[in-house]
């Protein structure tokens, strides 16, 4: 069983409804070192409070393993369908070690749209 490294940079975001938001990031190591996440699984979560009910699961995905970057997007109909005004968030990718790194965390804000 692998570990589980927690030294995410804290990044609170607005979440615009019914739009597509794509986010790109690098993991790193608690030292700033680049982790090679080649053959990671990779999650972000939305949630409206610490261990509740998931409210949107972004699609996320290795882009270059070498480098440490992975890339998350919170489809439009998924962000269409929060209703909840704020929230937390996290990305986690695990290693096929079994390690696992959380490359991003914090608070969320919903931008309704009014179009």
């Amino acid at each position: 069983m692998g570990q589980t490294y927690a030294y995410a940079p804290v990044e609170d975001l607005i979440l615009p409804q019914g739009i597509t938001l794509p986010k790109t990031y690098t993991v790193r190591d608690k030292n700033g070192a680049v982790v090679n996440v080649t053959g990671g699984a990779v999650r972000m979560t939305f949630r409206g409070r610490y261990g509740g009910t998931a409210l949107l699961n972004c699609v996320c995905s290795v882009v270059s393993g070498p480098s440490g970057d992975v890339q998350c997007v919170a489809e439009a109909a998924d962000t269409a369908a929060v209703t909840r005004a704020r929230g937390v968030y996290d990305g986690e990718v695990e290693l096929p070690s079994g390690d696992i790194y959380r490359f991003v965390e914090g608070a969320w804000n919903l931008s309704r749209g009014v179009s």
